[in-house]
């Protein structure tokens, strides 16, 4: 019989569509402010994957990471998500913004073996963590990086995107080292 054990920490980290370079930071100040310090951002990107958000959040959008500090623990995925969500409202009422939905602030975990996603739309390869709140597992770690999934979003193939994650995996595994030694 196997015994119940506590998954270890994972790395924050919140994907955000804006198309604005000035929402976007005003964004990454208020997730630090909530989450705490920033381990760093990505690069940004254009949005060009897909125009779906573009009725609800305009043209010409831009992606960008950040990620946290502070590992959390794996079930807080469902309060981050509906945190953020809170926050997209902010955000929009504040920007007085011609869209419905100027930032969209998306959460996830990265741990050594996979990328996972919040969401708030069931799928049939989501698993529903409570609240209105799905995780899916987006990226496996195989072979020495992270591989796309039937389902994966196509941003989230693309080689920036993959290589930002494998980044982040690489500064986890330091932690963790840094931790054994400590």
């Amino acid at each position: 019989m196997g015994k119940p054990t506590e998954p270890a920490r994972a790395i924050l980290f919140v994907g955000m569509l804006s198309g604005s370079s000035a929402l976007l930071e005003e964004a990454a100040a208020a997730l630090a402010e909530e989450f705490g310090p920033t381990a760093g951002s990505s690069e940004t990107w254009p949005f060009d994957h897909t125009d779906y958000y573009e009725a609800e959040s305009g043209p010409h959008l831009l992606r960008r990471f950040v990620s946290f500090a502070e590992p959390v623990a794996e079930e807080r995925l469902a309060a981050i998500k509906l945190r953020t969500n809170e926050m997209e409202r902010e955000l929009a009422r504040r920007s007085r913004a011609l869209v419905e939905r100027p930032v969209n602030l998306d959460p996830g975990l990265l741990r050594l073996d996979s990328v996972v996603l919040a969401s708030t739309k069931p799928a049939g390869q989501r698993i529903y963590l409570g609240s209105g709140v799905h995780a899916e597992i987006t990226l496996i770690y195989d072979k020495g990086g992270y591989r796309p999934l039937p389902w994966t979003f196509p941003d989230f193939r693309s080689r920036e995107y993959l290589d930002y994650f494998e980044r982040l995996r690489d500064s986890l595994k330091a932690a963790r080292k840094g931790a054994e030694r400590g």
